[in-house]
């Protein structure tokens, strides 16, 4: 905490130094805040496109969240900026982009198992749903997408449907209809944690401050897990700032 304060007035002084977000984004990540430590890593690479450390420690900080096909293209271009390094984060980068492509192998086989269930029954709600959750995590929102409007399409009340559209649509940026997306999620169930903590994130990519800092509160009254409330009360705490 007090080295992140110390960086702060870093870039205070000089908003132009890449090593100042690189290192406040690695004392983000140690916290385990990894949505803060991506957006500095964000601005690093902004600031130095050619820094494999970025795109490494940025890597890291996505396999942590689950977004292996994030983590991975970071990884892969960690590596083809210092494809014959011996440094040690290029090192951590070959392991991890190995240990990220064992789950998104498991993904690419999720969709495989779903695409014969929907040929087995092509009005299988479920199979659609999954399937789109698998194509998200591989990063493929736009397909994620089409499977999401179909299981819909066939079960319109399919709370989790929405929720996870809603997440893929955040992802594409199309901020609008995720909030529509996680407005129904809500409707449908009033207590859904995931939800709330969905529309929070977007509406704080908007700006929008109030409304985030009402469906964190919201969130945080529902989280039924330490994890949820850590992952809130983190949100939280970045938006006091």
């Amino acid at each position: 905490r007090r080295a992140i304060e110390y960086f702060n007035l870093a870039i205070e002084l000089d908003r132009e130094l890449p090593a100042a977000y690189n290192a406040r984004g690695l004392a983000h990540h140690n916290l385990g805040e990894y949505h803060l430590a991506i957006a500095n890593y964000d601005k690093a690479i902004e600031l130095d496109p050619d820094s494999s450390w970025s795109f490494s420690s940025r890597g890291h900080s996505f396999y942590q969240l689950a977004e292996y096909a994030r983590a991975f293209s970071d990884y892969d271009r960690a590596l083809e900026l210092d494809p014959d390094s011996d440094l040690s984060h290029i090192s951590s980068a070959r392991h991890y982009r190995e240990l990220a492509d064992g789950y998104l192998y498991e993904y690419r086989r999720s969709v495989e198992n779903y695409d014969k269930a929907i040929w087995d029954d092509p009005s299988n709600t479920d199979a659609y749903n999954s399937r789109g959750y698998a194509y998200h995590q591989l990063g493929e929102y736009s397909r994620a997408i089409e499977d999401f409007d179909k299981a819909l399409e066939l079960s319109p009340d399919t709370v989790s449907a929405y929720r996870n559209r809603g997440n893929s649509h955040k992802e594409l940026g199309d901020f609008q209809r995720a909030i529509a997306d996680y407005d129904k999620a809500i409707d449908l169930v009033p207590t859904s944690f995931a939800a709330y903590f969905g529309r929070a994130l977007v509406y704080q990519e908007l700006d929008d401050n109030r409304r985030a800092i009402e469906d964190l509160n919201k969130a945080l009254s529902l989280a039924q897990h330490p994890t949820q409330r850590s992952d809130v009360e983190k949100a939280l705490a970045q938006m006091q700032q």
